[in-house]
This record gives structure tokens, sequence and C-alpha cells, in this order.
């Protein structure tokens, strides 16, 4: 039977502009408890920089690569969806004369990127214009990103170890957040940045490496969407959806992933995250045993092949209390 989301009529997409931020800021530290599961999706310039020189491995290439586009461009759009463990979404009422509520999520609208002066990268800004966004409406109604960092820093949803930020190849979306909250360019290392991750952002789950255990699940957002029959609700490419796509994985992919094993790690990390791409990556570097819980709505498990018996590189990212390490686990 296929997944479908909620119809659209009831599922509301927020827009939030720099003239309602502080209201939507109130109404997101008001459900933050009871909702901390954050699906997260950013829209930005595209990738526009490729940096030249000597690296000493890929690693430090894609960091690079990450830092000097972000440390460059400037943010679009913010999308935010918040569910409990079960997946359900924060409601409000629709109208002060009856009892219906309309599920909620939000999409933040910037103003800094101006497409007259900016550097971008043609096919990307073509996608969003045809997805909708208006890059004047932007420009004149936007937040401002400084004053959305302070909200940010304040709101609770950063900076705290019981809200799960839930995530698709989500390297360049952390960038972004990470300049927004430091008002900084990105640091020079990438163990820096990971060490701001792990402190700003304690626990995250990147759906798209979680796919790579999986024999069935491949591609983007959109093709995850199709191979699960998932309808979608508001407008491809924009930060809004998208983070609700992603929040819906979070629940329903579980049950695509092969049974014949568990994988699950558990313990403190002994080793510094690396940067993939657009992806976030751990590097094994001691033999311990761990477990890994992903989320309780998931079965997580491991195909028989991509487990090797000493593999450099582990495709989870998951920061501060799990690091994917590899020797000695055991697989059931």
């Amino acid at each position: 039977m296929p997944l479908i989301l909620p119809k659209s009529d009831s599922i509301q997409i927020r827009e939030v502009w720099n003239d309602n931020l502080e209201e939507e800021f109130s109404l997101i530290r008001e459900i933050v408890d009871d909702y901390p599961y954050i699906a997260m999706d950013t829209e930005f310039p595209g990738i526009v920089l490729r940096p030249v020189g000597n690296f000493k491995n890929s690693y430090d290439y894609h960091y690079q690569t990450l830092k000097d586009n972000v440390d460059m461009l400037k943010l679009i759009q913010l999308g935010l969806t918040f569910s409990d463990e079960y997946g359900n979404l924060p409601t409000f009422a629709t109208d002060v004369d009856d009892d219906s509520h309309t599920c909620c999520i939000w999409q933040f609208n910037f103003r800094e990127f101006n497409v007259n002066e900016d550097v971008f990268a043609n096919d990307s800004i073509e996608l969003l214009r045809q997805s909708g966004i208006d890059f004047k409406k932007n420009n004149e109604d936007g937040i401002d990103a400084r004053r959305f960092g302070e909200l940010l820093m304040s709101s609770g949803i950063v900076l705290n170890d019981n809200v799960h930020w839930v995530t698709f190849h989500s390297g360049y979306d952390f960038g972004y957040l990470l300049k927004l909250l430091t008002c900084q360019n990105l640091p020079d290392t990438q163990a820096e940045f990971f060490n701001l991750i792990n402190m700003y952002f304690p626990t995250v789950y990147d759906i798209k490496h979680l796919m790579k255990f999986c024999n069935s699940l491949h591609g983007g957002l959109n093709k995850l969407a199709e191979l699960l029959e998932v309808e979608r609700v508001g407008i491809c490419h924009q930060a809004g959806s998208d983070s609700l796509l992603t929040s819906f994985f979070r629940i329903q992919v579980g049950p695509h992933f092969p049974v014949k094993s568990k994988f699950m790690i558990r313990g403190k990390p002994e080793c510094c995250g690396l940067l993939h791409v657009h992806s976030l990556l751990c590097q094994t570097r001691h033999v311990v045993r761990f477990v890994l819980v992903f989320m309780r709505a998931f079965d997580l498990t491991l195909q028989a092949d991509s487990h090797p018996e000493c593999p450099k590189h582990i495709h989870i990212f998951k920061t501060v209390n799990l690091v994917s390490l590899w020797h000695d686990c055991k697989i059931t």
C-alpha cells in the first residue's frame, strides 16, 4: 500500500518573513519539548567554487569546497519540520470559533541573497525560480540573517541534547546554520567544523547515509519519495516541503531495510568526523565494539555485502555519543 503524507489542506507550511519572525519563534519555543525531532532542509545558490592546491586527502578537499562556498554564498531558505518520536506534527487551531486544528511546518525566507548582485550557480537559481521562490520578495520582506541567528540561539532547538536533527545529505545545511549561529566564516579545518556541529547539534541522523545500508533505496530525496510512493506536500525544491519529506522518511523508511542483520553502535566518539562531498561521515580509528540506536521508529539493518572486514570509513554520521567504529561489532 502506498505511503501517503497528509494532504496539503491538513498541513500548513508557515511562511516566515521579517515581520512575523519573532511570533513564529515564540511558537517554536512552546513546542520543541513535545516535538524534539527536527527535520531540516536548506536552499542556497548552489556550488560556485572549487579549491585548487594540494590537499592531504579527498576529505580535506571536500571540506575546503564546502567552506569556500558557504563562506561566500548566502542562505535563501530554511525548512524545519518538528515531530515527536512517532512522527506526529505539532498542530495549531485554525479558527478560534471552532475546534479544527492544522499540522504545521516552518519555512524561513532570508533577505541577504540578491540575484542581481551575488554570485550563484545558474542551474540552482533557475531550479529555485521554477519552484516558485520569489527572489525580489525575499529581498524586500525576508528575514535578517543575524536576527534569525540570535533567535535560533535562544530557541531551545540548538545546544540541546534532547533535540534530534534529521537531515538528508546535510553537510551544506549545517554549514549554513553554523554560519548563522556564529556570525563567522566556517572554521579552517574539518575537525573544528565537526566540533561545532557536536556542540550546537548534539544528535544528528542523516537519512541519505542510512540508505546505503539498504539494497532497494538509492538516489536523492525525490527518488526516495518515488521509490516509497510518497505523495509530496508543498512544492518540490522548497525547503519546507523537503524538510517534511525528510521527517516522514525517518518513520517510514525503516521497514525497507533488510531484516537479516542489525548493526547498532553506541559510545563516545574517539575520532574526528570527515566530510565527503555534501555529506557527513565518521572515520574509524579505534577498535571498539559499539551499538548504534538509530531511532525507535527505525529497524536499521546492515547489508551483508556492506560489511567488509576492516573498512576505512563508515557512511553514517552521528555526533557526540555515536560514532561508526567497526571491529568486534556483532551482526545477528
